[in-house]
Parts: structure tokens; sequence; C-alpha cells
């Protein structure tokens, strides 16, 4: 993230959220990468390790393409758009975007859906995960 935030501002790119919203970012990546660290570990506990990794790069995919990254949110429809941000992709780009390419607050269904995610998957991969 550093070496990303780096290159963009010697690109000349300005993010709107000012420090706050460099607080906001940093808790929503600890967030999101706690909440998709669990879901790995969830995979990894279950699956087969041929089977994981088919599983792993079906689901980033599905993933992204719900998240809002390759299709805005706004041009989906509006029952599609809740399911979007219940998914730690789709919570995670939105808070991001809002604040680093709108100036604004997340919204409060993006931190919850992110903390719901970085509380739960760890939680149950706890519970499937060993390392023999």
């Amino acid at each position: 993230m550093v070496v990303l935030s780096l290159v963009a501002l010697l690109l000349k790119w300005h993010p709107r959220g000012g420090f706050s919203g460099a607080l906001e970012v940093a808790a929503l990546m600890i967030l999101g990468s706690g909440g998709f660290a669990g879901i790995g570990l969830l995979l990894a506990g279950r699956l087969k390790a041929e089977v994981n990794l088919a599983a792993s790069n079906g689901l980033y995919l599905v993933l992204l393409l719900v998240s809002g990254i390759v299709v805005p949110i706004d041009s989906m429809p509006q029952f599609i758009q809740h399911i979007v941000i219940a998914t730690p992709s789709g919570a995670l780009a939105e808070g991001l975007h809002r604040v680093l390419g709108l100036g604004l607050q997340p919204t409060v269904g993006d931190w919850v859906s992110v903390a719901l995610w970085a509380l739960l998957a760890p939680l149950l991969a706890m519970r499937t995960f060993r390392f023999d």
C-alpha cells in the first residue's frame, strides 16, 4: 500500500480525504486484510491444496466482479447494491472510494460489513485451520 501510494503521489494524484481520511483508509485496510486473511485460512482449512488454489482464484474473480471495481456500484440495480456492500471486497472498495475519491466518510454499512468480515472470517477459520 505504501509503494502504491508513493507511486500515485509521484504521478500527481491527490487523495481527497485529508488526515482523517488517512486514518479511515488505514482502519479499512486493516479490517479488510483481517477479513480476507480469515477467508483464505477458512478455505485452506477446509479444502485440499489443489482445490484450495482453484477455489481461491475463483472466489477472487467473483469478489472482484461484485466489488464495484469492474462495474461501478451506482450502475447496478438497487437490490444488487445491498448485496455488493455485504461482500468484503464491495464494502472495502466502496469505503475506500468514498474516502479517497470523493472525500467523504465511509457509510455505516461499509464499516459494519468490513468489521463483521474481519471478526467472523477469522473466527470461522479458527474452527477449521490446522498447521499440520
